[in-house]
């Protein structure tokens, strides 16, 4: 698998220290602690988007990353590059 450059948004969820935050990230990226986090999302046009979002889809990125070695793969768009 090779490592590609893609774009990222990560929300973090209110809390009393700060508010709802969203911050865009250039991956390959470090991820906070997933219990900070109120969705993660593949916001690049070459790349088919996802959603992470809420309890049980970070729970579900949470076991993919755990299966793949801390990795997630993403398909490239026909035509693209």
């Amino acid at each position: 698998m090779c490592v590609i450059i893609s774009f990222v948004q990560v929300t973090y969820a209110a809390s009393s220290h700060y508010p709802s935050t969203t911050l865009s990230l250039r991956a390959p990226a470090l991820l906070p602690e997933l219990k900070y986090l109120s969705s993660v999302r593949l916001v690049d046009d070459r790349y088919h988007g996802f959603t992470f979002l809420g309890h049980q889809g970070l729970k579900q990125l949470q076991n993919i990353l755990t299966m793949c070695q801390g990795e997630l793969a993403i398909k490239q768009k026909a035509g693209k590059s």
